[in-house]
């Protein structure tokens, strides 16, 4: 940012730059003005805030509060980790509402408080605080997506519901943000420098970026292009996005599913029965036509011979989540005297090999099914994992995946399930493949978002072949 000696001193003083800081000081025009406009910020906050207070009464913060957390239960802190966010949102964003509780004098509900403020106190504001004002009423809270970022220095922000890329001055905000990554705020540009004026606590991760596509694409059935106006018209639902997001970041909610893509669950369906031995000859079909040697092997039987304790596993064909296995295991099926019990990972298959049971095995009587979450299951393997039977079957496990023939199988395996995810209809792509979807301009940034996600996972210990992201870009033209 060149300044000649004739134009607006950078600093924001209103002065020829020539009659101010031209020869006090070798720092750089851009520098001068970005530390000029983070001073301008501060105290402009603070006399902002006075005024609004002074003028729309102790209330308004509280009613601004309420309109922003959307809870009427939720008291306003100061020391709320949101007040990076609502604090310039009150400021600069914020309508009194003229049909609230509080009744507010007819000329304060029609501008934002800091428009109010510039109107009553311009003639005591810098040019620089002026230019503020009004660049920050403008802007709304969006989200920003880090393009590329120096560390301590700037990064490049691509506004994700406005067709636009802000190149940013931000000093703490780009020490750790990654490409991808996701901010809430506002940005302002004042004499072509642009400044992150307004964010949240925490870096958004990439995956959400799904669900703000989604939105964006409700909108633009009503705004197309989305315009900076209309933008503000969605304030409070960006807001309420952003709350939820941040919800979920700091309590997050855990969902494990089966392959069947049902919620995990540990189910004990258990039954009485009349013999063993008629039991299995029912339910052996269970194990897709393993020979009776095989699940026998094992068995228990009493002096006499006859079969008192079998286990074999429940076995359906296919896979739902990976094509390439011909067959998954369902369930555990234990057979012990007078008692047959179906262990499972689902409530929905708790259900189904119920029914099975009452259908296939004739005198079969249902007890129970004893139900135990994923939680309590954790806790009580936690508990054992240190004795010596679980040390001994880790080091077993640990053993045997380093086995080089073991590797290069499981490799394989992963490989070929990546290789055909190009081709599987995804939910998070509304049921089109991957190479569907990359044929609009929505369906390719939603693909972009689930491959960098799985960049993410892969350097948080996700198990990928090498190479293979690479791989897959190559394939859809993604670079």
């Amino acid at each position: 940012m060149s300044t000649d000696s004739d134009t607006p001193c950078p600093c924001g003083s209103g002065k020829k730059y020539k009659n101010c800081c031209i020869g006090k000081s070798k720092e750089d025009p851009t520098e001068l003005l970005w530390r000029r406009i983070g001073k301008v910020n501060k105290e402009l906050t603070n006399k902002i805030l006075a005024h609004t207070i002074k003028h729309y009464g102790n209330g308004a913060i509280h009613d601004a509060w309420e309109e922003f957390i959307g809870d009427p239960t939720v008291p306003f802190d100061p020391k709320t980790r949101l007040i990076t966010v609502f604090m310039p949102w009150f400021l600069y964003n914020w309508y009194p509402d003229e049909y609230g509780e509080v009744e507010y004098p007819h000329d304060l509900v029609e501008d934002q408080p800091a428009l109010f403020f510039l109107k009553r106190q311009r003639k005591r504001l810098s040019p620089l605080e002026c230019a503020y004002i009004k660049a920050s009423i403008r802007e709304p809270l969006t989200f920003l997506e880090v393009i590329d970022s120096m560390p301590g220095q700037r990064f490049t922000l691509k506004d994700i519901f406005l067709d636009r890329e802000l190149s940013v001055i931000e000093k703490s905000g780009s020490q750790n943000a990654q490409k991808g990554d996701i901010l809430f705020g506002k940005c302002i540009t004042i004499e072509n420098l642009t400044t992150l004026e307004a964010c949240g606590h925490f870096l958004i991760q990439p995956i959400h970026k799904l669900h703000l596509i989604n939105i964006r694409e409700k909108i633009e059935q009503d705004c197309m292009p989305i315009s900076i106006e209309d933008l503000c018209d969605y304030d409070l639902d960006l807001i309420r996005i952003f709350l939820d997001i941040e919800h979920l970041s700091y309590n997050p909610e855990f969902r494990f599913q089966n392959t069947d893509g049902d919620v995990f669950s540990f189910n004990k369906v258990i039954f009485d029965i009349d013999s063993a031995q008629q039991a299995f000859d029912s339910l052996k079909y269970l194990a897709e036509n393993t020979d009776d040697s095989v699940l026998l092997k094992d068995a228990e039987r009493d002096k006499a011979g006859h079969l008192t304790k079998v286990r074999f596993n429940w076995i359906g064909q296919g896979n739902k989540m990976i094509d390439q296995w011909e067959t998954t295991i369902l369930g555990d099926v234990i057979i012990e005297r007078s008692r047959l019990t179906i262990h499972v990972n689902s409530v929905q298959r708790a259900n189904r090999i119920k029914q099975i049971i009452e259908k296939q095995l004739s005198g079969a009587k249902y007890k129970a099914t004893v139900i135990e979450t994923v939680e309590a299951k954790l806790k009580d393997m936690q508990s054992q994992e240190s004795s010596p039977e679980a040390l001994a079957a880790k080091k077993k496990r640990q053993e045997i995946e380093a086995i080089p023939e073991v590797q290069e199988a499981m490799d394989k395996m992963l490989r070929t399930y990546y290789e055909t995810w190009l081709d599987k209809e995804l939910p998070a792509l509304d049921g089109k493949t991957p190479r569907q979807a990359i044929k609009t301009k929505n369906g390719k940034e939603k693909v972009e978002t689930l491959l960098l996600h799985l960049e993410r996972s892969h350097k948080n210990g996700l198990a990928l072949p090498e190479g293979i992201i690479k791989k897959m870009r190559q394939q859809l033209n993604l670079f």
